[in-house]
């Protein structure tokens, strides 16, 4: 946070030269000054990095990333798998999610379905789409947890026959 006395004073950008309060810059949390360039000309000066980076560097980078290599070196690297056990694994799940069995991995990254393990051991369980592999992540990878869900979607399967009367 800006202290008082901070927030009255003002400082030369060192840019456009104008002398203008404090409000107009970035600061950290530790109260320092991000930038001796205000808001606006920081603005200009990253966007300007921005468009170069991405006519460079970051497209390349982008359709790097992505490449059926660089998944297959992901993949041992995170879970020891070659890209051969991956498509292994896949094919003996009838080549679908574990869980739900969609055939769609369902994920915007890479297309492709998320290896499960086990975040104890580190030992792979299966391959998932992206929905069944963050619901079991979010209850935690708790039978009981994930049990407890089950009767909760059964009990309200029966009682929404009934009716509820609120």
């Amino acid at each position: 946070m800006l202290s008082t006395q901070t927030a009255v004073e003002s400082f030369e950008c060192s840019d456009c030269k104008r002398d203008l309060p404090a409000t107009e810059y970035y600061w950290h949390k530790r109260g320092h000054r991000h930038s001796c360039a205000c808001k606006s000309c920081y603005q200009i000066k990253r966007r300007a990095y921005q468009i170069n980076y991405m006519a460079t560097v970051g497209k390349a980078k982008a359709r790097s990333r992505y490449s059926p290599e660089k998944r297959s070196e992901q993949i041992v690297k995170s879970y020891g798998l070659t890209l051969e056990k991956y498509e292994l694994i896949l094919a003996l799940q009838g080549g679908g999610c574990a869980i739900c069995k969609s055939k769609e991995a369902k994920t915007k990254r890479n297309g492709r379905f998320c290896v499960d393990h086990d975040h104890q051991t580190g030992e792979v369980r299966g391959l998932l789409c992206a929905p069944c592999n963050r619901g079991i992540g979010l209850l935690q990878d708790k039978i009981e947890v994930l049990e407890s869900a089950t009767n909760y979607l059964k009990n309200h399967q029966e009682r929404s026959r009934r009716a509820w009367s609120c």
